[in-house]
């Protein structure tokens, strides 16, 4: 292969990763299945983080990562229907609606615990979720991960609330 083949080839192929990056994560919002979950305002000194909305998602498991505080990391998967809490990945016919995460420190972290928000609109929406008003709207790729596609304050996409409060 020639050093102009290679130079191309070299300039192609992450490009070609780039689109394929983006492609699946749109497909994931677009097609995954739908999963609205709440949320709660963790450290409210440091809540807003630049343009990202900081917060834990109370995914309505009691037990979750319970025994994990200061140990190794664990793979965990969350089963929606029927709601049950797993070692490994469920099989299709056990569970359709599951996310994977790790317990670590007692936590559940699935890195989707922050959302980019405009600066103008900042600080009503960390205060919302400091009040425990917010939601975020889950796009499960029926492998274990997910990608968030809204935050709902009282039931509205932020952008519309947002919209109604000024």
């Amino acid at each position: 292969m020639s050093g102009k083949y290679r130079f191309v080839a070299a300039l192609i192929f992450p490009i070609l990763c780039l689109a394929g990056f983006v492609l699946w994560n749109v497909w994931v919002a677009t097609q995954g299945q739908k999963l609205t979950l709440p949320i709660r305002g963790f450290d409210p000194r440091d809540l807003l983080a630049g343009h990202y909305l900081a917060y834990r998602i109370e995914f309505g498991f009691e037990a979750l990562c319970t025994g994990s505080k200061n140990q190794h990391e664990k793979k965990t998967y969350i089963c929606f229907a029927p709601k049950k809490i797993l070692g490994a990945r469920p099989k299709a016919a056990e569970c359709r609606k599951y996310l994977k995460g790790v317990c670590k420190n007692g936590r559940f972290e699935t890195g989707l615990d922050r959302f980019y928000i405009p600066q103008k609109h900042a600080r009503k929406l960390e205060q919302a979720v400091v009040n425990k008003r917010g939601e975020v709207i889950l796009s499960l790729d029926g492998i274990g991960g997910a990608a968030i596609t809204d935050l709902l304050i009282d039931g509205l996409s932020w952008e519309k609330w947002v919209s109604v409060k000024d």
